[in-house]
């Protein structure tokens, strides 16, 4: 309640009290004058009708008892007759009207001074509560004040420190923000260092990719120059005054133009299916060292130190350690059970129960069981006949007491997301990733499209393949390949 509603409850009260009093009063003071004036009344009338003096008297030797002892047996009792005391004075009855109206009159003023004493006493008492109303209400007024002074003090105060921590805050950041640019321009121009070192190391791989070309070019182009000079005897004839310093040789090219199947015996002859082996042996020595050159740079640039440590770097300054070290589990998502659980209603030819799939579909199961970390036969009938057993025993929901898809889901739920299990998974996609679209099964075998949701997502999920892997999976797979480039360089 308020304070202005306190008071004029407070106010209403005594005056209604108040009221009351002067109503009770004035109604006394009504009935005194009532009585007031019937006693004046009384008194006129007294007054006019004075008796005489001595008219009333009593005789009181007057025997009123023989009347009434008449009827009774009469005694022999001597009567004795009554001593006269005289006539009694009664007081006038003016003098006691005069007292009773003086009494009257005394009681009146009492009760007028009662009555004014207490509609005195209530208004002191009206007054005073007022009074005290009034500064109770000054009191909370001032009280009021200050604590709204305080309020706007530790109010300013407070918006004072929240400022003060605003710009800390922002200051922070911006020098998280610098701090983050830094590195990213550190990371940056790692990076470009590395790509400029593997474009070094690519040309280098190319330019000795090159020379046994050039000299395999260089090789063969003498050899035919050997087998023209060797084929065509023109060209010894038209070069004879070159040639004839060597007698030994001329003659030797003597004969062989005049024999020409017959051999000299100083030279030896020319054998042109020598030669072709010796080149495909050449050329193989040549394309195996190509391939091992490329391989080498491959492994190296997909296994480079610089390029690991800037994405870990990366990693680290947009995420917490503690969002990089904690695990979280796998779990397939709304769409990939939805699609898992339209296998229930699919007909038994979609299984390939009775022929074998295409090798793409057995691909794709090859990499499911690897999830699993379970080995599958190299060849692709015996592969599928694994399968094929794995969906018969699936879809028998006697012996399972559940739907294929329930079956699916928990196998799921048993995916090997170890380093070396992902280490296999990722050499396993190298070169089909195109395959774990499942709108690429979709036309040809609805099974493995709709298998290929759980699949990807657990691809994802343990960073075999690039998209929305979790940050700690990430760097957990960066730190791994860091761990193997650093024991490849052991």
């Amino acid at each position: 309640m308020e304070w202005g509603d306190l008071n004029s409850a407070v106010n209403d009260a005594i005056n209604s009290r108040i009221e009351g009093i002067c109503t009770s009063l004035a109604s006394q003071r009504n009935t005194i004058e009532q009585i007031i004036q019937a006693i004046q009344i009384i008194e006129e009338k007294v007054r006019n009708n004075k008796p005489e003096k001595h008219k009333l008297t009593i005789d009181l030797n007057e025997d009123t008892s023989s009347k009434i002892i008449d009827n009774r047996p009469q005694t022999t009792k001597v009567q004795v007759p009554r001593k006269s005391f005289g006539t009694p004075e009664r007081p006038s009855t003016t003098d006691s009207k005069l007292k009773k109206q003086n009494e009257e009159k005394l009681k009146k003023e009492e009760a007028k001074k009662a009555a004014d004493e207490a509609k005195k006493i209530a208004e002191e008492a009206k007054k005073r509560k007022f009074e005290e109303a009034k500064k109770k209400k000054e009191e909370e007024e001032m009280k009021k004040k200050a604590a709204f002074a305080k309020k706007k003090e530790e109010e300013a105060k407070k918006k004072a420190e929240e400022a003060k921590e605003k710009k800390l805050k922002e200051e922070a950041k911006a020098k998280q923000i610098a701090d983050k640019k830094a590195l990213l321009d550190e990371e940056k121009k790692k990076i470009e260092e590395s790509k400029k070192k593997s474009e070094e190391l690519k040309k280098h791989a190319e330019e000795s990719k090159k020379k046994p070309a050039e000299s395999k070019s260089k090789a063969e182009e003498e050899k035919k120059k050997k087998i023209d000079i060797k084929l065509k005897p023109e060209i010894i004839r038209t070069h004879r005054n070159t040639i004839e310093k060597d007698s030994n040789i001329q003659e030797n090219h003597e004969i062989f133009n005049t024999n020409g199947h017959n051999s000299p015996p100083s030279v030896n002859p020319f054998d042109p299916r020598r030669s072709v082996v010796i080149d495909h042996q050449e050329e193989a020595k040549i394309t195996r060292r190509s391939c091992t050159i490329d391989e080498s740079s491959k492994r190296r640039s997909s296994l480079y130190p610089i390029e690991i440590d800037a994405q870990i770097a990366q990693l680290q300054a947009l995420h917490s350690m503690e969002d990089l070290t904690t695990e979280k589990k796998f779990e397939l998502s709304v769409g990939a059970k939805s699609a898992l659980s339209l296998l229930t209603t699919m007909d038994d030819d979609k299984f390939y129960l009775d022929r074998y799939p295409s090798p793409d579909v057995v691909w794709a199961f090859r990499v499911f069981f690897q999830l699993l970390n379970l080995a599958v036969p190299e060849d692709d009938n015996e592969a599928w006949n694994y399968c094929r057993e794995f969906l018969i025993a699936a879809r028998n929901k006697d012996s399972n007491k559940k739907s294929i898809d329930r079956v699916f889901i928990e196998k799921v739920n048993e995916f090997d997301f170890s380093e070396d299990n992902i280490d296999v998974i990722e050499n396993m996609i190298i070169g089909n990733d195109s395959k774990l679209n499942p709108q690429y099964f979709t036309d040809f075998c609805p099974l493995t499209g709709l298998l290929m949701f759980a699949i990807r997502e657990a691809a994802l999920y343990g960073g075999a393949i690039k998209g929305k892997t979790p940050a700690w999976r990430q760097y957990r797979r960066l730190l791994h390949k860091k761990q193997k480039s650093e024991q490849i360089k052991e």
